[in-house]
């Protein structure tokens, strides 16, 4: 057991070279850069440890939360898109989840409206800092990409509905673009909902899952 341990130790060390070679950064529950809103909010249900690329100081930002399906319209997308520049033009940083849909949109349009954003991913965290779409950004220090997942682990659907409570946590109130009746987005939405996180701005159209959580 002893000899096997150690095998992982090495393995972890080599790991390690090769993230700081790609600029990610380690945060421990131990560390005073640890965001407190994290321990106050979820408590021992919070990761051990979180990765990142890019300015984690975004992560003691006054921030809005975006979050809605990865299928939308150009209604849609104009919607996430308006209400994102609001925020920006008010202070606020914006959180989401990294997807396809209304996270990316929100997240460009934060960043195009000459604001921050911060991705909150539960996949491929190397692969997305990559895109082309962030390189400028995140040198530029005004886009952070975080997880609480391996930095190089795969789509997880369990890691997709982990991974909301922290763009909830991380944010002053959050905003429901599209919803389905099931799904991420529902999930996390119905979550804060019970557990009483933040103030929820569900966008009011006639579409099944926005209509549903606009009942509760």
């Amino acid at each position: 057991r002893l000899q096997e341990l150690l095998q992982r130790a090495a393995s972890m060390g080599f790991a390690l070279e090769k993230w700081q070679q790609q600029n990610v950064w380690i945060l421990s529950r131990a560390s005073q850069d640890y965001p407190r809103v994290l321990r106050e909010t979820l408590g021992d249900t919070r990761s051990p440890l979180l990765y990142g690329i890019g300015n984690k100081a975004l992560l003691k930002n006054q921030s809005i939360g975006f979050v809605g399906s990865r299928s939308i319209n150009a209604e849609d997308e104009a919607y996430t898109q308006s209400l994102a520049q609001q925020a920006v033009e008010q202070g606020f940083s914006i959180v989401s989840g990294g997807a396809k849909g209304v996270d990316q949109t929100s997240m460009l349009a934060a960043i195009e409206a000459g604001g921050s954003a911060i991705g909150i991913l539960a996949d491929s965290l190397l692969k997305t800092a990559t895109k082309p779409q962030y390189r400028k950004a995140l040198q530029e220090g005004r886009l952070l990409l975080i997880t609480p997942y391996y930095p190089e682990a795969s789509f997880h659907t369990g890691n997709a509905m982990g991974r909301n409570k922290y763009i909830y946590s991380l944010s002053k109130g959050v905003v429901v673009a599209k919803s389905d009746e099931k799904g991420g987005t529902w999930s996390g939405a119905t979550e804060n909902l019970k557990k009483q996180w933040v103030p929820l701005w569900v966008r009011d159209i006639d579409y099944p899952g926005n209509k549903q959580l606009i009942a509760l």
